[in-house]
């Protein structure tokens, strides 16, 4: 028999855990926000739901710590021949892992609890499970046998603030503004909420010298850290035993199936139980490649959106993911035209794929050209500018300068995109000098590109004509405040 943790052990994980908030689900007081002091004082049951890495078992392991409890797992307490040598008198028996018992026991683990609870006495419970795995017949075996609904919880993900410090314990000697500013300029807030992929980042910026420099780098680093079971008692099952192809394939599937169909989420629940607007996740593993989609839909490239439905961590990562599947599935010149023709078909890229189409110019050379040529704005606003060829780089700028001559204002409803840093090399010098000393050239286009100069080698060759542009009184102020950004290392500031 194994002692219980020392009192050491426990200051240290008492240091170690992060307060966290809870929002109950469905209530009907005016305040539904509950920290885990107002988690315990809750009447009656509770059951604790959260995204895979929440931290659900770290709360619950916090719960017990107050109250002098042990938490027990789910598939320990169905087996267990005596239930109620469980249960601390006077205390809610704390069950960890619900989804884990269920992913062993097919969907009847839920009977199980209950039939072990009530052989215990019915003493009162806090429950956790994976959101995606809980199900609303399992309120209604709760009530019939307690009399009375659980309260229902979701764990809230981390603000900015709580990241920060978690960062700052847990990885000291990394930066930890620089790894939220570096996630927020790219769009990707939703990976520092969650503590597992924080805490991954973490480890990237404590592994790696930089982060990765690109959407693309930082899109597929991110990938790879995330889709693995980090589990060490889950490791043979499921998604552990993918390949990392089989796991993308598969993830790239259900991102194209639900970027494609416009579905709000995809569903492992019954045919009966589906929300309208979802795609069931059993005809979504009928796509090709997608034959891991059920272990996939578990992992934590996509994130819970309720009781069995999930949907990608972000869109960004959807469009990235689903370019990369239909890449790798239009391998043939006739294949290659029929996805573009359905992308094109109706005059123009709907605005809906726009993301996932600019992503093909990176994830398909084959493509790539007619990629650019359709929605060059695009490419430069969702995709991947920076990785591409000298030739891609050519022909997106020319694409660029048909598009600022059939649609001069074509910016105006965008302005807060990255700047086109990828078209700054040394063979487009001519031609970016030509466009932006011209001061009858496109507005649109010149600011775009005197805004992609700035921390580039190029902006130094061209610092004669950043200097005319910002000396020009007839020139606009925001141009010349741009060129004077690029101007600045390359001239003394007084």
């Amino acid at each position: 028999m194994t002692s219980g943790p020392s009192p050491a052990q426990q200051d240290d994980a008492a240091e170690l855990y992060f307060p966290r908030r809870l929002t109950l689900v469905d209530a009907t007081i005016g305040n539904s926000r509950v920290d885990e002091m107002g988690l315990l004082t809750l009447a009656g049951n509770r059951v604790v739901l959260g995204e895979p890495g929440m931290g659900k078992s770290e709360l619950l392991g916090e719960l017990g710590r107050r109250l002098g409890a042990e938490p027990v797992t789910a598939i320990r307490f169905i087996n267990s021949k005596n239930p109620a040598k469980l249960v601390a008198a006077g205390k809610p028996v704390l069950i960890d892992g619900l989804d884990e018992a269920m992913s062993q026991r097919e969907g009847d683990a839920v009977d199980a609890i209950l039939a072990q609870l009530e052989e215990a006495g019915s003493p009162p419970f806090i429950l956790s499970c994976r959101s995606r795995e809980w199900q609303a017949r399992s309120v209604t075996n709760l009530r019939h046998l307690y009399g009375a609904e659980p309260a229902i919880l979701t764990l809230e993900p981390f603000n900015r603030t709580e990241a920060r410090a978690y960062l700052a314990v847990r990885y000291s000697s990394v930066d930890a503004d620089h790894v939220l500013d570096h996630l927020a300029a790219h769009r990707l807030e939703e990976l520092y909420r969650n503590p597992l992929t924080l805490g991954l980042m973490g480890r990237v910026a404590e592994a790696d010298t930089q982060l990765p420099g690109t959407r693309a780098a930082l899109f597929e680093r991110v990938c790879t850290l995330v889709w693995p079971e980090h589990d060490p008692d889950r490791q043979d099952m499921g998604l552990a035993q993918l390949t990392q192809d089989e796991a993308l394939d598969a993830a790239g599937a259900l991102a194209a199936g639900l970027l494609f169909s416009g579905a709000e989420a995809a569903s492992a629940a019954g045919a009966a139980q589906v929300q309208q607007g979802d795609l069931r996740l059993a005809d979504l593993e009928k796509l090709p490649g997608a034959n891991a989609a059920r272990a996939i839909f578990s992992s934590k490239l996509l994130h819970s959106v309720g009781p069995s439905r999930a949907k990608p961590i972000h869109r960004v990562i959807a469009e990235y993911l689903g370019a990369r599947w239909v890449a790798r599935q239009a391998t043939t010149p006739r294949t290659q035209r029929r996805v573009l023709a359905q992308l094109h078909g109706s005059g123009g890229v709907p605005a809906s794929l726009r993301g996932l189409h600019a992503w093909l110019a990176y994830h398909s050379q084959a493509m790539a050209e007619r990629v650019i040529a359709e929605d060059p704005y695009g490419v430069l606003r969702y995709g991947e500018a920076v990785a591409l060829t000298p030739h891609l780089a050519d022909c997106l700028f020319e694409a660029l300068r048909v598009l600022a001559d059939d649609d001069p204002f074509f910016r105006s409803a965008d302005w807060d995109i990255e700047t086109a840093t990828g078209l700054m090399i040394a063979a487009l010098k001519p031609k970016i000098e030509a466009i932006i000393a011209s001061s009858t050239s496109s507005v649109h286009l010149r600011s775009i590109l005197i805004e992609g100069l700035e921390g580039t080698p190029l902006a130094g060759e061209l610092a004669d004509t950043l200097e005319t542009i910002v000396l020009s009184p007839e020139r606009f102020y925001g141009e010349r405040d741009d060129a004077a950004d690029a101007l600045m290392p390359y001239r003394n500031r007084a």
